[in-house]
């Protein structure tokens, strides 16, 4: 892959020792080469891709054939669980996250071992925001350690070089 850091590698272990990823940087703006990341566009009624309405057709289908396999919940407070009938085939869960919508980078990004691994055990690997309060542990010990110092101002004793 065409990188500013294998570019660097290269130069460094073949042509020119100690030269810097700046330098390697530049002159590969310098034989042309654009850096930018690459986003995927909105499309709204009416301006859709012919291949994304194709596969929205695949993508219902799918999801049609997978809910049969979903547990749902019915009643006024939802509170019935009504479970799959086919129980011969592993259940599907569906997950979903404040109606926000999430693209993949289908620009061939690399994957980290342990999510090969979960991956290949037949398993969905699936990350979570690194600085979310209540899925990193030191978070909620700090928004613990906040509270308590709001809530016992006048118990704490100032430090001495404060």
């Amino acid at each position: 892959m065409r990188t500013p850091h294998n570019f660097l590698l290269h130069l460094n272990e073949s042509i020119l020792p100690e030269l810097t990823e700046a330098t390697a940087r530049r002159w590969m703006v310098h034989a042309g080469y654009k850096f930018g990341s690459w986003r995927k566009d909105v499309y709204v009624d009416g301006h859709e891709r012919q291949d994304v309405v194709e596969y929205r057709k695949v993508f219902c289908s799918t999801w049609l054939s997978l809910s049969e396999r979903m547990a749902s919940f019915s009643g006024e407070a939802m509170d019935i669980l009504e479970s799959p009938n086919d129980v011969s085939q592993k259940q599907v869960v569906w997950v979903t996250h404040d109606e926000s919508i999430f693209y993949a980078n289908d620009d061939g990004e690399m994957k980290s071992i342990l999510e090969e691994t979960i991956v290949a055990a037949g398993h969905v690997c699936l990350f979570f925001p690194k600085y979310h309060c209540e899925l990193n542990p030191i978070e909620s010990y700090w928004g613990a350690a906040k509270r308590h110092a709001r809530s016992n101002e006048d118990k704490i004793l100032p430090h001495k070089n404060c």
